[in-house]
């Protein structure tokens, strides 16, 4: 490989990251709370999720149960 070829893969590299950089500046930064949010917002489905299970389950033990009087 000469040397104007290192030269051009390396200028475009940087002007790659260059690029990257100034697209992860312009993306605004979470704010803290937004985490509490999301992890309350997913406790609150698995919590339905369980609860709806549950309620299942005991439904089908009963039909179970009237099924073999």
């Amino acid at each position: 490989m000469d040397s104007l070829q290192v030269i051009t893969k390396t200028d475009s590299l940087q002007h790659a990251l260059d690029s990257l950089q100034k697209h992860y500046k312009a993306v605004p930064a979470p704010q803290s709370d937004s985490l509490y949010i999301v992890l309350s917002i997913v406790i609150i489905v698995w919590t339905g999720i369980f609860l709806y299970l549950f309620n299942l389950d005991r439904r089908l033990k009963k039909l179970e149960k009237e099924e073999k009087e």
